[in-house]
């Protein structure tokens, strides 16, 4: 400040003397005439005097745009939804793609929301709009929710196909009082749940990917009482030597169940890096109650880590988000203690990363709405800020009388006197100029290529162990946030294998750990019938999704892809999966056939037709308008 100022100062001496010697040489002898015109100049000089003050420095302004209610569901949504976004100075929005096991965008693994009858693709249009040339650009992130799959009514209903994914209670219960859950200690729906994100990363040219209820259920009495999936609870079983049901707080049942969901969040941020580095990674995280007031508090008495099993805290320090939205969902100023404190806690917590405070616009008059908007860009006594703030919800908010109004505009009219100008999201540096890498790796063993659930990964850089991580479910495992290096890879009664780091790419490490993968597809013709054969990470050309009980997929090479027999494949293979296949060979009248023992995914790819801001889109007519559905989480 103070050199700013002796800057002027020299400037406005300067000025006087030009105009001192000009007026001299002028005739102009007149001390108020140089004085006039002196001040004059100056006052064109001072900040905002002869135009508009600069923009303010970048910040996230967005909404999350729910599913339950009208928004996003014909084009004439979308057009709106995005000139009310640009006309209050936003500049992102996360509209909620897949509510309860649905799709409002073209899924390979689900079907259409019920209320989308026309089957209007909202994310491309969206995604389309939203990136349009010459116009302010509003950032698209696609909000999922992960566990919460109940009130789904349709045939093809995940609860109704898949009733063994879902979590339980401890007496048995599959409602929660919020929503039917599937469990993440389930490695087949975990591994559902993981491809449908990677299913919009790669085909669609969303600016992120947003996680919710990337949680267990539970609140009140009930609250840390669900997990007990039968698959789940065999698992931990398996993994400590232990019989029967864990008791609902044995702390290392606890710890298994956030290990579970932290699995998840990190396959979700390595596999969605890889095939895109700059894409977002946020989730929608829980603030119920008093905030803790350190960690210790909140590895004790928070309803995240506690109840819920979902620590954030733990996904930001690890780098496993690039972006933490607190739903600091509280009517001020009654709660304010509770606003503060979990501004605090969220804000001091970031190492490295970024949050934008989730306010609950739906609990609140317009006038607190604006004030806790401008309270979450206030920094806390250590020095660290929000990156912006994220509104609930675009289709409710509540007016000056308190009472709920559907459908409301006077907060998207109020909202420029505190976002008064454009002004981009904030550029993460670790996006842009990465400096870390990472490696993921999928780790299967024998002639079913059973993954190797629990499996010990050791990460060693000259000759000294650096990380330690533990194959999930699915045999998949992940070191996140990786110094670029040379480093060695190591199992149990294995040797070690070499694998490079780069930063700003992930490595992926698939080990043949029984030294039986074929990897070219030519000269199987030549194989005898009946040879089993294990094809080693072959890429999927034309998918079961299409094709029913078969698929065909090509070796590295590209050579002539194989028809690959696989009756009921859950997931199905779609084009771009990278694959390892078990099976049996078999020749007919129009090739060879390999009839699969076994189908893992090992790797994908990001579709070469992916939708993108250039892609024609199709503008259907607008459909009837969706029936009102309940607001709120997801009601089964």
């Amino acid at each position: 400040m103070a050199d700013s100022f002796r800057e002027l100062l020299l400037l406005y001496t300067l000025l006087l003397a030009s105009i001192y010697f000009v007026g001299y040489n002028l005739g102009m002898r007149s001390l108020h005439v140089v004085l006039l015109t002196f001040a004059l100049l100056c006052c064109a000089l001072l900040p905002g005097f002869a135009s508009p003050a600069p923009p303010s420095k970048p910040e996230l302004r967005a909404f999350w745009v729910d599913g339950f209610n009208d928004g996003f569901k014909t084009p004439g949504q979308c057009d709106l939804l995005l000139h009310r976004l640009r006309a209050m100075h936003a500049n992102a929005v996360f509209v909620q793609m897949r509510k309860r096991a649905d799709a409002y965008y073209s899924s390979h693994y689900e079907g259409w929301a019920s209320d989308d009858p026309e089957e209007f693709d909202a994310l491309a249009y969206l995604c389309a709009h939203a990136h349009a040339a010459g116009k302010p650009r509003i950032q698209v992130h696609a909000w999922i929710n992960a566990c919460a799959v109940g009130g789904n009514a349709t045939a093809g209903a995940l609860t109704r196909l898949h009733p063994e994914w879902l979590s339980l209670s401890d007496t048995g219960a599959d409602f929660d009082g919020e929503a039917t859950k599937i469990d993440p200690g389930n490695p087949l729906a975990a591994d559902w749940t993981f491809r449908v994100y990677m299913d919009v990363v790669r085909h669609y040219d969303v600016d992120g990917i947003h996680l919710d209820f990337i949680r267990y259920g539970g609140e009140g009495k009930s609250a840390g009482h669900w997990g007990y999936n039968a698959v789940s609870v065999a698992r931990y079983n398996k993994r400590y030597g232990t019989f029967g049901s864990p008791k609902w707080n044995d702390p290392r049942w606890q710890a298994w169940r956030r290990e579970q969901v932290t699995d998840l969040v990190r396959r979700v941020y390595v596999s969605a890096t890889a095939l895109k580095p700059t894409l977002v990674v946020s989730a929608a995280t829980i603030c119920w109650g008093d905030a803790p007031v350190s960690d210790k508090a909140y590895e004790t008495k928070s309803a995240s880590y506690t109840e819920v099993f979902a620590p954030f805290r733990d996904w930001m320090r690890e780098g496993i988000l690039d972006l933490n939205c607190p739903m600091a969902y509280f009517g001020l100023p009654k709660a304010a203690a509770r606003w503060a404190g979990w501004s605090t806690f969220i804000k001091n917590r970031t190492y490295g990363r970024e949050c934008a405070i989730g306010v609950g616009g739906y609990l609140n008059p317009v006038s607190e709405t604006l004030a806790a908007i401008k309270d979450s860009r206030k920094p806390t006594a250590l020095g660290h800020a929000a990156s912006g703030s994220v509104v609930y919800c675009y289709d409710t908010s509540v007016g000056q009388n308190g009472r709920e109004i559907e459908g409301s505009t006077a907060l998207f009219a109020a909202l420029p006197k505190v976002w008064t100008h454009a002004v981009p999201p904030p550029v993460m540096p670790w996006k842009a100029h990465p400096k870390a890498g990472a490696l993921m790796g999928t780790l299967l063993a024998g002639d079913n290529l059973m993954p190797m659930d629990g499996a010990e990964v050791t990460l060693s850089r000259g000759g000294h162990a650096v990380r330690t991580a533990i194959a999930d479910g699915n045999g998949c495992f992940e070191f996140a946030s990786l110094p670029p290096s040379d480093y060695s890879v190591s199992l149990p009664n294995t040797p070690p294998a070499d694998v490079s780091v780069q930063a700003g790419q992930v490595t992926n490490w698939i080990p043949d750990l029984n030294k039986t993968f074929t990897s070219s597809v030519v000269g199987l013709s030549d194989l005898p019938e009946g040879q089993k054969i294990v094809l080693g990470e072959i890429v999927v050309s034309s998918g079961s999704d299409r094709l029913g009980d078969h698929f065909f997929a090509a070796d590295a090479l590209g050579q002539m892809p194989i028809e690959i027999d696989a009756p009921r494949l859950v997931p199905p293979a779609i084009q771009g999966d990278k694959v390892v296949v078990a099976g049996t060979l078999h020749h007919t009248p129009g090739g060879v056939v390999l009839d699969a023992s076994a189908v893992r995914l090992v790797g994908m790819e990001v579709a070469s037709h992916a939708l993108d801001s250039t892609a024609p889109v199709a503008q259907p007519e607008a459909g009837p308008s969706s029936e009102n559905a309940d607001h709120g989480p997801n009601n089964d």
